[in-house]
């Protein structure tokens, strides 16, 4: 079976094609996309997602975790992605649409 997502193991550079943006599902109202400064999303198509309502669920930040500095992240190859927040709760993840 092929793998049908662009950079599904997160190895790719982020500095390709390197992205702030997200979409945002608040709790009491229709979903949106925008950027957000701590949310480095990574390269290949991909889109961070995450469910909001101050308090309740929380934003969080992202960025890539590499083996040579923090191994205990990187499940294989030498990056991963960290998706976290501190003291909170998050409902998020990453998506990508598969042509």
């Amino acid at each position: 079976m092929a793998n049908l997502l662009r950079n599904g193991d997160f190895e790719m550079d982020w500095g390709v094609d390197k992205s702030h943006r997200c979409l945002i599902f608040p709790v009491d109202g229709e979903p949106y996309e925008t950027d957000v400064g701590n949310i480095f999303t990574p390269s290949g198509g991909w889109v961070t997602w995450f469910r909001h309502d101050p308090g309740t669920w929380d934003q969080p930040e992202v960025r890539d975790a590499w083996m040579t500095h923090d191994s205990r992240r990187v499940h294989s190859g030498q990056k991963g992605t960290l998706l976290f927040t501190f003291y909170r709760k998050h409902d998020a993840g990453f998506l990508q649409q598969v042509r």
